[in-house]
């Protein structure tokens, strides 16, 4: 409905949106990790007011819609969560975020696009950063032409992933770490098995499980388990909706950022940029399912090409 009435504009509704909630939590990020004292005093604030949020158990996550607030956030890493419910649900939005300026502007580098670039880089999130290289990856070789400095700019993408990879735990050793946990996993089990929470890797073994047994509509979108949100919304949807509700999903995807890349007059190959970017984000976050990401499959009902004008 909210697409609807907005129209082909709602991608620079959706980034005017995100920029002002990301000045906002960059402002409030720095201000909680990095001047003393004031931590202190708006966490005995935020807790005069607002009730904390359970998070695995714990009630100590507080959001007053502009910010998330949690000391479990600063205990390691300086985490900036932003107004999300943690700071890789923020990335993934913000990832969209650069993903949609670049298309209404047709170029990658301008002022929103680096405050959402420096925003991600405070999440500390190996997802958002995974979708982050995988979005410059793709855009570098289908978006722009093929000549030396498409090369060389893929090139050094590579050499900062690879080199972000091996420097940050929370890159390459939680990936590493996480992966030899998984090895000693029975593959064997299914979710009702479960007596516990298990990790991502686990989870995505789980859903597969699940897919091979009802691979063509999948399990069904309301079927509920005690330990059974699983956290890799690829792999969930597969399990909950098979390979004819991927097809449909992600295909009416396809055809809606066709027919507004038509209507918006600009390349067609950012439709495709668009599906991967989209697909890479719920490698670690299970978020289709939810009404705007499913909004994104919808839009070529409501958009007519000849009767549509865009706001300039």
């Amino acid at each position: 409905m909210a697409i609807k009435l907005i129209g082909p504009n709602f991608l620079k509704y959706y980034i005017n949106v995100m920029y002002v909630l990301t000045i906002i939590s960059l402002v409030l990020w720095y201000l909680f990790a990095y001047v003393p004292g004031v931590y202190e005093i708006g966490g005995q604030i935020y807790q005069s007011f607002v009730k904390p949020i359970s998070i695995y158990s714990l009630e100590t996550r507080q959001n007053i819609i502009l910010y998330t607030n949690d000391y479990w956030l600063l205990d390691k890493l300086p985490r900036n969560a932003g107004p999300f419910w943690e700071p890789g649900a923020f990335g993934v939005f913000l990832v969209i975020g650069i993903l949609f300026n670049t298309i209404v502007n047709q170029k990658l580098f301008n002022k929103k696009n680096y405050i959402f670039i420096i925003a991600l880089i405070t999440t500390f999130s190996l997802g958002a950063y995974t979708s982050l290289f995988i979005f410059l990856y793709i855009y570098t070789f289908l978006i722009l032409k093929f000549k030396p400095s498409t090369f060389l700019l893929s090139l050094i993408i590579l050499l900062i992933a690879f080199y972000a990879y091996n420097s940050f735990d929370f890159l390459g050793n939680k990936m590493v770490t996480s992966f030899e946990k998984s090895k000693s996993f029975d593959s064997n089990l299914s979710y009702e098995d479960l007596t516990y929470r298990v990790g991502r890797n686990e989870q995505v073994i789980l859903d597969l499980n699940s897919f091979i047994q009802n691979p063509f509509f999948g399990e069904g979108q309301f079927i509920k388990y005690e330990y059974g949100a699983s956290a890799s919304g690829l792999t969930a949807f597969l399990r909950k909706w098979g390979i004819f509700g991927f097809i449909l999903v992600f295909g009416s995807m396809l055809k809606s950022f066709k027919t507004y890349s038509r209507i918006a007059g600009i390349n067609k190959r950012y439709a495709y940029l668009c599906l991967i970017t989209l697909i890479s984000i719920t490698l670690t976050q299970s978020l289709y399912g939810k009404p705007l990401f499913l909004a994104f499959s919808f839009i070529f009902l409501v958009f007519n090409y000849k009767r549509t004008t865009m706001i300039r």
